[in-house]
C-alpha cells in the first residue's frame, strides 16, 4: 500500500530520501523526531501523531494494519484528537451574574472582525513532545489523510446582488462542510467530535464604517440555522434554511459575511439577562476570511431605504423619532417623486397583509403624505420628531416602525427598527413628558 492519493496506509516506508511519509508531508528528513514537530501535517486527519501515553498502539490494530473499531489513540489523551482551540480570546460573560451591557456581544464580534486574517484564529495542533507521556509512534502515520477536508470548505455568496422586484436584496449564503455522521465512518475530523466543548457553525455579516472598521450588522448560529439576531436597524433579515441561510436587505451598499462558530445558539443576551452557566464563546472558522458582496440599485429608481434619526425611547416607553429618506450612497438614482409614501408602528398582531387601518388597535400611530421628492444623492427629512409627537408604546407587545412607499404603482415596504419589547419595572413613570 504506502502512499496513494495523499492517503499512507501500512505497509508504507519511512527514509529520509523516498519515504512515503516523508513524500507524502513534503519534508525529507529520517529523524521521527523532527518529522512529527516539524511537517506541515493536516491537522484535520483522523490519524496522525498525537499525545498518547503509550509506547505501543499495534496491539489496536488488526492483522491486515487497519484500526480496530475499539482503536482510541487517535482520539489522543484529552480527547480532542490532537487539535486545540482557543475559546477565551472572544468570549461574552464569564458563566455567572447578569448581562449589564446590551453590546457585549456586537462589540466581541466587531472586535474579533478587526483581528481576521485568514490564519488558524486561535486553532492549533498538538504534536507529541517525547517522554513516557507523549511518545513518538511512527504508526501514528497509518491511514493518515493529507488531503483531510477543512470543517468548512466553501462559502458561497454572489458578488453583486441586483434589486429584485419586491423591492430588496436578497443574498444566500451557503457554507460547504464534510459530511459528518460517525466518526468512525470517516478519517478526517471536525468540530462536532470535540468532546470539551460544542461549537455551532454560524455566520456574521457586517458593514465597514468612515474609518475603515467592520461593523456588525446581523448574525446567526445554529448548526442547521436555528436562531438568528439583527443588531442594526438597517432592515436586515435573516431567514434559516437547511444548510444555508437567506439574507435580505434593505440598503444597498457593501457587505462582508464572516464564518464562525458559537458555543450556543443564541441571540443577544438583553439587559439583565442571566447568563449563570452560560458564557458565550465565539470562535472563527480556521483557514478562512471575509467573503465581500455588493448590494446595488439597477437604475430603475428605487431608493434607498428610509433610516430612522435621534430614536428616544423614554422611561415610560414613550417613542420619537425622525424619518429619513437617504439617497446618498444609491447609484444610478437621478431624483424622483413618491406618489404616496405611508409609515406606522405596529405590533406583531399586525398580519403585514395590508397597511393599518386608522381605527386598528395593533398600531398606535399613522401618518401618510403624497408627492414625496428625494433628490439625487440628497437626504430629506419626511417626519419630523415635532410631526411624531411622543408614541406611547404599551408593554406586553413587540414593536417596530414600517415605511412604505408608491411608485410608478407599486407599493414598498421597508422595516425600519428591530423589535421593540417595552417593559417598565414598577409602571409608567407619570411625571415623564
Amino acid at each position: 500500500m504506502g502512499l496513494s492519493n495523499g492517503k499512507i496506509t501500512i505497509p508504507f516506508t519511512f527514509d529520509a530520501v523516498n519515504g512515503d511519509v516523508q513524500r507524502c508531508l513534503g519534508y525529507y528528513n529520517s529523524s521521527l523526531k523532527a518529522v512529527i514537530q516539524n511537517a506541515d501535517i493536516n491537522m484535520w486527519s483522523k490519524f496522525k501523531p498525537v499525545i498518547y501515553a503509550s509506547d505501543i498502539t499495534s496491539n489496536q490494530m488488526n492483522a491486515d494494519g487497519t484500526w480496530k473499531t475499539t482503536s482510541n489513540w487517535w482520539r489522543s489523551s484529552d480527547g480532542n484528537f490532537g487539535i486545540t482551540v482557543n475559546v477565551n480570546t472572544y468570549k461574552v460573560g464569564n458563566g455567572s451574574g447578569t448581562v449589564t451591557d446590551d453590546n457585549l456581544l456586537p462589540n466581541t464580534l466587531n472586535r474579533l472582525a478587526a483581528n481576521i486574517d485568514g490564519g488558524n484564529h486561535g486553532w492549533g495542533y498538538d504534536r507529541p513532545y517525547g517522554g513516557a507521556n507523549s511518545p513518538y509512534r511512527i504508526n501514528d502515520f497509518n491511514g493518515y489523510n493529507h488531503n483531510a477536508p477543512k470543517p468548512v470548505r466553501q462559502v458561497n455568496v454572489t458578488d453583486e446582488v441586483s434589486m429584485q422586484p419586491s423591492h430588496q436584496w436578497t443574498q444566500m449564503v451557503e457554507m460547504l462542510t464534510p459530511p459528518g455522521g460517525a466518526i468512525a465512518d470517516r478519517d478526517y475530523v471536525l468540530p462536532s467530535d470535540f468532546v470539551s466543548i460544542s461549537l455551532n457553525l454560524g455566520f456574521v455579516i457586517y458593514k465597514k464604517d468612515s474609518n475603515g472598521d467592520y461593523q456588525v450588522m446581523a448574525w446567526t448560529t445554529g448548526a442547521v440555522w436555528n436562531g438568528f439576531s439583527v443588531y442594526s436597524d438597517d432592515g436586515m433579515t435573516i431567514h434559516p434554511q437547511a444548510g444555508k441561510c437567506e439574507a435580505h436587505f434593505k440598503d444597498q451598499g457593501t457587505y462582508w459575511v464572516l464564518p464562525v462558530y458559537f458555543s450556543h445558539s443564541m441571540s443577544q443576551p438583553a439587559d439583565g439577562m442571566s447568563v449563570n452557566n452560560v458564557g458565550v464563546y465565539i470562535v472563527p472558522v480556521p483557514g478562512v476570511g471575509f467573503y465581500r458582496f455588493r448590494c446595488y440599485s439597477t437604475g430603475t429608481g428605487n431608493i434607498a431605504a428610509a433610516v430612522i434619526s435621534n430614536r428616544q425611547i423614554r422611561t415610560t416607553w414613550r417613542y420619537r423619532t425622525a424619518i429619513l429618506f437617504d439617497a446618498t450612497d444609491t447609484e444610478n438614482y437621478d431624483g424622483g417623486t413618491f406618489d404616496e409614501v405611508q409609515a406606522a408602528i405596529v405590533n406583531e398582531a399586525w398580519d403585514e397583509s395590508t397597511y393599518p387601518s386608522a381605527t386598528s388597535s395593533d398600531a398606535p400611530w399613522r401618518q401618510s403624505a403624497t408627492g414625496v421628492t428625494v433628490p439625487a444623492g440628497g437626504t430629506i427629512t419626511w417626519i419630523s420628531e415635532e410631526d411624531m409627537g411622543l408614541v406611547q408604546l404599551v408593554s406586553g407587545h413587540t414593536w417596530k416602525i414600517i415605511v412604505r412607499m408608491k411608485q410608478s404603482g407599486i407599493w414598498t415596504s421597508w422595516f425600519v427598527t428591530p423589535l421593540m419589547q417595552p417593559y417598565i419595572p414598577g409602571g409608567l413613570d407619570e411625571s415623564e413628558n
